[in-house]
Formats: C-alpha cells, sequence, structure tokens
C-alpha cells in the first residue's frame, strides 16, 4: 500500500466516525427532547404521588397497630382518607406511568382490605407486610420514570405487578379461608 492510499483509507475512516458521531448526537438529541418532555408531564404529580403513597403505608400500619382498640375507627377513617387522595392522583399518572395504575389502585384498597382482616391480625400483618414491598416497588418506579425521562421499564413493571399479585393472593386466601358467606372481594 503506498502512501497516499493509507492517507485516503484514513481519511475515509475518520468521514466515517464523524458521520457516525453526527447520527448518534441527533438521535439523543432527539431522545434528550422526549426525555425532558416525559419528566415536566411526571413532576407535576411526583410529589403528590409519593406524599399518598407514604401516608397510606403509615396510616394504614397505626391502623394496624390499633386493630383490636377502641381506636381502630377512627385511624381507619385517616387511611380511608389518605387512600381516597391516592386514587384521585393515580388517574391523574395513569398514561405518564403507565403499568403500574393497578398497583396505585391495589394499595389505595389497603385500608378496606386490613379492615377485613381484623378478626385475624397475623394476616391484617402480612397485607400490610407485602403492601409495603408493593409501596417500594411504586417508589422505585416513580424514580426511575423520572430520572430516565420516560415511562417505567418491563422490568420495573414486573416487580411492581409482582408485588401486586402477591399481596391479592394473600387477600384472596385469608378471603376463601373465611368462607363465602364472610368474605368480601377485593
Amino acid at each position: 500500500m503506498t502512501a497516499p492510499e493509507a492517507t485516503l483509507i484514513a481519511a475515509l475512516i475518520a468521514a466515517s466516525a464523524t458521520v457516525i458521531t453526527l447520527l448518534f448526537t441527533l438521535m439523543n438529541k432527539r431522545g434528550e427532547e422526549y426525555r425532558t418532555a416525559h419528566r415536566d408531564v411526571i413532576a407535576e404529580d411526583l410529589k403528590a404521588i409519593g406524599k399518598c403513597v407514604h401516608e397510606v403505608l403509615a396510616l394504614s400500619n397505626i391502623q394496624l397497630k390499633t386493630i383490636a382498640g377502641t381506636q381502630h375507627p377512627d385511624r381507619y377513617r385517616a387511611a380511608a382518607d389518605a387512600a381516597k387522595r391516592l386514587k384521585e392522583k393515580r388517574l391523574d399518572v395513569r398514561y405518564t406511568l403507565w403499568g403500574i395504575d393497578d398497583a396505585l389502585r391495589t394499595l389505595a384498597r389497603l385500608p378496606d382490605w386490613i379492615g377485613h382482616a381484623k378478626p385475624s391480625p397475623e394476616t391484617a400483618q402480612l397485607l400490610f407486610s407485602q403492601a409495603k414491598v408493593m409501596g417500594e416497588q411504586i417508589d422505585l418506579a416513580v424514580r426511575i420514570a423520572y430520572v430516565e425521562g420516560k415511562p417505567p421499564g418491563r422490568w420495573r413493571l414486573f416487580r411492581v405487578n409482582r408485588a401486586v399479585k402477591q399481596f391479592k393472593k394473600t387477600y384472596e386466601t385469608f378471603s376463601n379461608s373465611r368462607g363465602p358467606a364472610n368474605s368480601a372481594s377485593p
């Protein structure tokens, strides 16, 4: 190979690298605009969703601690009010956080399900423990969606929905063990 041929090949490689870099830059710029727009939409409801999830879990925990006491109805009402706020916010983020709608709906019913499990405090405690895991998965999904600027990914949705299924299975097992006359479907 002669010197001019080597120079020509080196120039072709440099030009190809420049074109490839330009294509990647354009694709990333387009993706960056999409991620920024999605992040802006999520940011409006991010604090409210996080606060509602935390309130439902915290007030349900207090409800659980007073399950056998006289304060239980008051604690249930407080948890139910937080759950109502979560239900309202769920509708606002239904499309921006696509895929975690069922988890938010299920978590919003936690105070009711703990109340249904009042005859069995062990089951109520198990339900709360699983709801706590579900809440952690929801928090991760929301946080990652904000950081990445796009809806939750398949793996994160799988983790959230697996926690929901485990929670519902526990409640159904409890509900079926009470018999058809006493059970209330979730």
